[in-house]
């Protein structure tokens, strides 16, 4: 698709609206369209409005080199030629035209213009080619081939080479055919590019030397505009004779003044470095000589203040150390005041932590087993039939916790043994709990199964949440509270 080009015009009252994009363009000839002369040439446009627009009208318009003209024009759904164009010009589709009997004069732009009103406003969208009539072979003059006086650098390969140009062609716009070159040892190669005018063949290091030729092939004669002329073609080809020594010649002088040019910029780089060297190291000594002078100065200065202040210090450090002293012995006797109170505080902690919740003691069940000890070796016994509740542990009558690392199995007095897995958190502090999982360490890990279980700070003991094993044989594991 092409971009909307759009002109505005005011009915009534004039002000500023954005451009929105309405004609679309599906479809258009190229830039640069080729065409002899005696034949004709289809200009493909082709566009499509959008519902809220209605075509107002569409126009041709041919710019020569001498002169502007309007080729034709549709109005109303009926296309009108004009002038000489009448006989020569036909509409196709709804934006295409076909111009036949073309002449040399022809050669120059062509443009679409196709008005629309929408909802008031009159819009106009423009489409432009330019169109090159060949009136025999797009040839000025003979075809030649040349070799470049010269060694050309090309960025590409980062290479000097041997340029060899083929033309020279009239081409407005991208050339419709392409030359063969042949080599001396009859190789056909296609062209290396084209500019202004000229095929070229850049020539790999190291050149070969001989007979070049470049040529269109015949078959593509038409579409140069080279047509038959008393039964024969007009010749489109031409050769040009690289000597090889001098063409290897050339490619070492243009290397050898690249070197010297290369090695000039150098030098005068390396002149500028040593100049701006010398002027930054007499501006660096000039500047570090001040600062220098500078920092003698500021250092005798700092001498002083530093005697002065010594001597305040040692006055003030006289005076501190009694003060502290007389603090030390007054803080001393807070600390054990303190002590005091916070052995008590603690105590009281402990108690009010033991005589809440599920720590009181007619609110979880007593366990005091010692086959449940982490020392045990294993054994058949199974908490599958545990009541769901709270429960603290003893060992011996001292109490006892559940372990926080995996045990092995076949300890407990017990198959698979059930540990606490805090899951990453750290055992609650006084009053608090935690919810975390029960593990079961059987063959295949150390949990093989899991259930929910919470553990709260009674402060001189903790109490657990257990719910009945999964399995048999497993129970839970008990060591000393350290």
């Amino acid at each position: 698709m092409g971009k909307c080009g759009v002109g505005w015009i005011l009915l009534a009252t004039i002000f500023f609206l954005d451009p929105v994009c309405g004609l679309q363009w599906e479809n258009k000839p190229a830039d640069v369209v080729y065409a002899c002369a005696g034949s004709k040439v289809t200009l493909p446009w082709r566009f499509e409005v959008t519902k809220n627009e209605a075509v107002t009208g569409v126009s041709w318009i041919h710019d020569g080199a001498l002169s502007s003209s309007l080729m034709a024009s549709m109005v109303h759904d009926h296309f009108l030629a004009t002038g000489d164009y009448s006989a020569r010009v036909r509409h196709v589709q709804n934006g295409g035209l076909v111009v036949k009997d073309l002449v040399a004069e022809d050669t120059g732009n062509y443009s679409i213009e196709v008005s629309v009103v929408a909802e008031g406003l009159f819009r106009s969208y423009q489409q432009t080619v330019t169109v090159q009539v060949g009136d025999g072979p797009m040839v000025k003059g003979d075809l030649r081939a040349d070799q470049d006086p010269q060694a050309r650098w090309d960025e590409a390969s980062q290479e000097w080479n041997i340029r060899l140009t083929c033309g020279s062609f009239t081409f407005l716009g991208p050339p419709p055919v392409d030359v063969v070159w042949t080599t001396p040892d009859g190789d056909s190669k296609a062209s290396s590019g084209y500019e202004t005018g000229h095929f070229y063949l850049s020539l790999l290091t190291p050149v070969r030397g001989g007979n070049y030729t470049c040529s269109i092939p015949e078959i593509r004669f038409p579409d140069i505009c080279n047509r038959q002329h008393g039964g024969h073609f007009m010749a489109l080809s031409a050769s040009v004779g690289v000597d090889e020594v001098k063409a290897r010649l050339s490619l070492l002088e243009a290397n050898q003044e690249k070197l010297l040019a290369d090695n000039a910029h150098l030098q005068d780089r390396l002149r500028n470095v040593e100049q701006a060297h010398a002027s930054d190291m007499q501006n660096a000594s000039q500047y570090f000589r001040a600062n220098q002078e500078k920092l003698l100065a500021d250092n005798a200065h700092l001498h002083d203040r530093l005697r002065n202040v010594e001597q305040a210090h040692a006055s003030d450090m006289q005076n501190a150390s009694q003060y502290f002293r007389g603090m030390v012995t007054s803080l001393g006797d807070q600390i054990d005041d303190m002590k005091i109170l916070y052995i008590k505080t603690a105590d009281l902690e402990h108690k009010i932590a033991a005589l809440s919740g599920p720590c009181n003691p007619r609110s979880h069940v007593e366990i005091d087993d010692a086959w449940r000890s982490v020392d045990q070796g294993s054994g058949s016994n199974c908490d599958k039939n545990l009541n769901p509740g709270w429960y603290r542990f003893f060992l011996h009558g001292e109490n006892a916790v559940i372990p926080t690392t995996c045990v092995p199995r076949s300890h407990c007095g017990t198959v698979a043994t059930m540990w606490l897995d805090l899951q990453g958190q750290s055992l609650p502090d006084v009053g608090d709990e935690v919810t975390a999982r029960a593990c079961a360490h059987w063959t295949s890990g150390c949990c093989r199964t899991e259930s929910p279980i919470t553990v709260r700070n009674c402060g001189l003991y903790f109490v657990y949440k257990l719910n009945p094993a999964p399995n048999c044989n497993q129970a839970f594991c008990v060591e000393p509270r350290k």
